[in-house]
């Protein structure tokens, strides 16, 4: 059994090697690429790396899928038939990638993660998300909602940030920057910022995510002024030309340094979603970075990885999950979780296509009634 195992990993290996010897893939990055002043040796999975790798899931990390979000009925019920969860508001995706995969997890310096995939670059000290919110008045409170990718433009992201930069940085010992739809800010003196991701706390009443208290004192001086300045911003004038909801504020979360070097077996990411790409860029593991929008990752070789379908349409998600459904019908994929930006989880093996009797998932919104 022991050498069936080694030679399955040395062959793992010898697939994994790159046309000059090295260990690699044609356009990947590894975790040393993003310091141009200095050195690390790429995190080269050993056997037992490998061994320990081929019993890890395929994860797909997909866009929103509760609610009948996916139009495929055939694929609602083959994803019906898995074991499936819905995760806690206050875990964030990576958190939820790492435990599929049975591995330690960031627990800070998630904004210095993200930014270190958004950007490439690694930044010096402290560092936060700063992503754009539009704030909900109520009678006695706010509430706040996240904006997806169709409404806020990188173009806006960048003429926000270009005017919080000249206002409120340099002299208060803050940097604005703009990273496609993304925002952070770079600060000389740490402070707190909310529990949770800026998706996670959609929804919800802001000031239960957000820090109290005397530590907090920076976090709301910061948005007092950031709210200021953007209530007559002209980016907001033109939103409210073509009723789209305003950017009433930044939300501030993640807050920290980028954290110590954890070195894991990691399986390779296909995608470009930041905090991940950040994470695995950090371990020294191999990032396949994809042209496009990432459509047709799987393929009938595909057994292990890490896939990012996030900005995928609805019908190029139907057909990798369809490519998934047949991988795992095969055989080729032992295990498979499809973990989606809402908190869905659902975890598939090949035995559960015998599960006839379960054609419902209340977490997928899926029910006989919809068959």
């Amino acid at each position: 059994m022991r050498d069936r195992v080694i030679a399955n990993a040395d062959r793992a290996l010898l697939d994994m090697a790159h046309h000059d010897g090295g260990i690699g893939f044609p356009g990947e990055l590894h975790g040393s690429n993003y310091r141009s002043n200095s050195f690390r040796p790429v995190h080269s999975p050993d056997i037992f790396d490998t061994a320990i790798m081929t019993n890890q899931p395929v994860v797909l990390v997909v866009p929103p899928i509760a609610g009948g979000r996916l139009t495929d009925p055939e694929l609602e019920t083959w994803l019906s038939r898995g074991d499936d969860s819905l995760a806690p508001r206050d875990d964030n995706l990576l958190t939820r990638v790492l435990s599929e995969l049975g591995l330690a997890h960031a627990a800070e310096g998630l904004a210095a993660l993200r930014y270190l995939g958004d950007t490439g670059n690694a930044a010096n000290g402290f560092v936060c998300c700063a992503d754009p919110v539009h704030f909900q008045t109520r009678m006695r409170d706010l509430v706040v909602h996240s904006l997806s990718e169709d409404q806020v433009t990188e173009a806006e992201v960048a003429a926000l940030m270009e005017t919080l930069q000249a206002l409120l940085g340099g002299e208060q010992g803050v940097t604005f920057i703009a990273a496609g739809r993304h925002g952070y800010l770079l600060s000389d003196a740490p402070f707190e910022t909310a529990r949770i991701d800026t998706r996670s706390a959609s929804g919800t009443v802001a000031d239960r995510f957000m820090p109290s208290g005397s530590p907090a004192r920076e976090y709301h001086r910061l948005q007092s002024e950031i709210q200021m300045v953007l209530h007559d911003h002209a980016v907001n004038s033109e939103r409210d030309k073509l009723s789209l909801p305003r950017i009433s504020s930044l939300w501030f979360w993640g807050g920290g340094a980028l954290p110590a070097e954890q070195p894991q077996a990691l399986p390779p990411l296909s995608g470009k979603l930041g905090l991940l790409k950040g994470f695995w860029l950090h371990a020294g593991a191999r990032v396949c970075e994809q042209s496009g929008n990432s459509a047709g990752m799987l393929s009938p070789a595909t057994d292990s990885g890490v896939f990012d379908f996030t900005t995928l349409t609805n019908d190029e998600l139907v057909a990798e999950l369809r490519t998934a459904r047949q991988l795992l019908s095969r055989r080729r994929i032992r295990r498979l979780s499809v973990v989606s930006q809402d908190g869905v989880c659902v975890r598939l093996r090949h035995r559960h296509r015998w599960r006839f009797w379960k054609t419902g998932s209340p977490v997928l919104g899926v029910n006989e009634a919809d068959e």
